[in-house]
């Protein structure tokens, strides 16, 4: 029933603390839709608009201008923070990776089973990181995703408004001239 030594296990909880600080100091640090203190909605509204608002009309020519360019600044600021966590997942990548191999050389060397198992949990803690890590680029992967979609479903839909308007100048411009018109 010998144990790690405290050296060792010392290393462990420092490098588990480490891995969970940089995580959540990342959060902290997210631009874009996965901003920590914007929610999702108020982002969509803010930064990439609403379909509903230029169908029903409530956007202008200029807004359409201006909204596109916010948006592409979202789209911008999404990708430069997912393009810093896959560099930061590189990084804590490699961390695992060596505290993994310490954790796998404690078990192998292990004299006895509370060495093999307190070994065992340090690599089952250093998947769990793993994991976590690759959930954050998935949802880093995600919102780049949606906040492009969405960034293409605007132009379209203000493509279609813009369309539409015309055609209804045209059409009431027509509706306009007189019989008496047509006949100069």
């Amino acid at each position: 029933m010998k144990t790690l030594d405290s050296s060792t296990l010392q290393a462990l909880i420092n490098s588990q603390t480490g891995q969970k600080n940089t995580i959540l100091n990342e959060h902290d640090e997210i631009l874009g839709a996965l901003e920590k203190n914007n929610s999702v909605p108020a982002f969509w509204q803010q930064e990439l608009g609403s379909v509903e608002s230029v169908l029903n009309g409530n956007e202008t020519l200029y807004d359409f201008y201006a909204n596109n360019q916010k948006r592409a600044q979202a789209l911008d600021k999404t990708n430069e923070s997912a393009a810093e966590a896959a560099k930061n997942a590189q990084i804590f990548n490699e961390n695992l990776m060596e505290n993994t191999s310490t954790a796998l050389n404690d078990s192998n060397n292990a004299e006895g089973n509370l060495q093999a198992v307190q070994a065992g949990n340090a690599i089952a803690a250093q998947q769990t990181a793993a994991i976590i890590n690759g959930n954050e680029l998935l949802a880093h992967q995600t919102a780049i995703q949606a906040t492009n979609l969405q960034q293409q479903n605007m132009a379209r839909t203000e493509g279609m408004q813009m369309e539409k308007n015309a055609q209804d100048v045209t059409s009431a411009w027509a509706n306009s001239i007189t019989d008496a018109d047509r006949s100069q």
